[in-house]
């Protein structure tokens, strides 16, 4: 199952020392400290997933759970790069991401609908299945009542 691993807690890290260090290159400075905004979406994130795994979910459900975790801390990290940059270039970039983000999301709605109901639908083949081995008790009962009676 995927996860969010070391690594790709890393990878966020790397990559948003690097936007600090553009930002400061740059002279621009923000009112807010970007470190401290860090720790708080990858706590928050971590907290997200710790409750989704205490939730009943399907394995598929809650890999698509840390998977839009993962994608959400990069995009910290592209949100965070965007705000800074005020060329053409860059509004362009951040145009494209915006819409591969929309794409992004549309394809995870869909996983979670196919996953809800992939959910459903096993429930209802265990219910079925109850069901068959009830019929088919009572057949082997009304079958076992039928022959006693002939004998």
């Amino acid at each position: 199952m995927d996860e969010i691993t070391q690594q790709d807690l890393e990878q966020v890290s790397f990559i948003h020392d690097q936007i600090k260090n553009f930002l400061r290159s740059k002279e621009i400075s923000s009112s807010r400290n970007l470190s401290d905004d860090l720790e708080s979406v990858v706590t928050n994130t971590m907290s997200e997933i710790s409750s989704k795994i205490c939730e009943d979910l399907s394995p598929e459900s809650l890999q698509l759970y840390i998977i839009t975790s993962r994608y959400n801390l990069f995009k910290f990290c592209a949100d965070q790069l965007s705000l800074a940059q005020e060329d053409e270039s860059c509004s362009i970039w951040s145009q494209i991401f915006f819409q591969v983000e929309k794409v992004f999301q549309q394809l995870n709605e869909i996983g979670l609908n196919l996953c809800e109901n992939l959910e459903s639908f096993q429930i209802e083949m265990k219910n079925t299945r109850k069901e068959t081995d009830l019929v088919l008790q009572a057949a082997e009962g009304l079958e076992k009542t039928t022959m006693a009676s002939f004998i």
